[in-house]
């Protein structure tokens, strides 16, 4: 089948229907299954049959409940990371590093869907292996290998990280894989158990007290770097707190309602800010898909819900109300979709 362009045409391997299943936010705050066209790579681009999509709480809900537009105006498709095979090359692609047959691994806008476009400076192979669909999730420790790099973490740092969602947690593992001592800071009683189980080496219930003073006892001078991943203006203050003078504060968290870094506290300590910002190198990111398939970063143990797409709806919907506070990493698989 071959499709066609307004100025290229591609060859599609296997042959794709017209229309395909993709997840829908409609409206505000609602979520549905429609049937969407099959899009047509362009120049530079590939189009990939989604085996598996992965989840990002915090950037989708902020756009799904209307508090940001970075998928553009409703109805659209959510979610930006998946993991399926290539079935056709945009024009401009004869120097390609993917083919068509090859499993890869995207950053893209919509992959909540059964076909997808994405750009191929943001694709990049992955290897088959029983742990391939946890680099549908490989977006969250690519944030946190590129904020890692940024900020030099070494072996015997002392980090804490504020915040154990899925870009903390990750973020906390392959810190401990650089040999540093890791900190994790929650307030939801499931992410703080699959935290201390997998991913840190101690963990604080900021529910309890106010961290700064939770871990003084073992760094009463503070530790040496703070990762602030959550992206809430108000557990700023609170983070600064926790590092010790000429430490190293990292600002790894989306912050789309703005930040606010107090002069007086950042100051007196002489810290380092770091702004680490989307997905790092396309060597790191090829480096996270390596750990993630061979299990060396292991994020089964993460991933609480591996669901059909058929159930997407049921599960997604979850996620506009308190229960999401309940849930850590969600995949989709999408391989029956037709």
């Amino acid at each position: 089948m071959t499709t066609t362009g307004a100025s290229h045409a591609v060859q599609l391997h296997p042959p794709v229907p017209a229309d395909a299943p993709a997840l829908v936010i409609p409206d505000i705050g609602t979520v549905a299954l429609a049937r969407r066209p099959i899009p047509t790579p362009g120049p530079e681009q590939v189009l990939v049959q989604v085996d598996y999509s992965g989840v990002s709480f915090g950037t989708e809900m902020w756009s799904a409940t209307g508090r940001a537009a970075d998928w553009g105006p409703m109805p659209y498709v959510p979610g930006y990371q998946a993991v399926g095979q290539v079935i056709a090359l945009g024009d401009s692609t004869s120097g390609a590093h993917v083919a068509v047959g090859e499993l890869v691994a995207c950053f893209t806008m919509g992959a909540h869907q059964r076909y997808v476009v994405a750009d191929l400076a943001l694709t990049h192979r992955v290897d088959r292996t029983d742990r391939s669909h946890t680099a549908a999730l490989f977006v969250q420790p690519a944030v946190g290998a590129n904020a890692l790099n940024l900020a030099q973490v070494k072996s015997g740092d002392s980090v804490l990280i504020v915040g154990q969602g899925l870009i903390g947690q990750a973020t906390a593992k392959l810190a401990r894989l650089r040999g540093a001592y890791v900190i994790g800071t929650d307030l939801s009683p499931e992410r703080l158990q699959i935290s201390q189980t997998h991913c840190v080496d101690r963990i604080v219930d900021a529910s309890i007290a106010p961290p700064s003073e939770q871990i003084a006892d073992e760094f009463p001078a503070g530790v040496d770097i703070v990762i602030e991943s959550t992206g809430f203006d108000d557990l700023v203050v609170e983070a600064i707190k926790c590092a010790r003078k000429h430490g190293t504060m990292v600002f790894e968290g989306q912050y789309t309602g703005g930040i606010t870094i107090p002069p007086s506290a950042a100051h007196a300590k002489y810290l380092t800010a770091v702004f680490p910002n989307f997905l790092g190198s396309p060597a790191s990111r090829a480096s996270v898909l390596r750990m993630l398939t061979d299990g060396t970063l292991d994020l089964l143990p993460l991933i609480t819900h591996l669901t059909t797409w058929d159930s997407a709806v049921e599960l997604y919907s979850r996620l506009f109300t308190a229960e999401r506070d309940h849930i850590n990493g969600i995949v989709f698989d999408w391989r029956t979709a037709a």
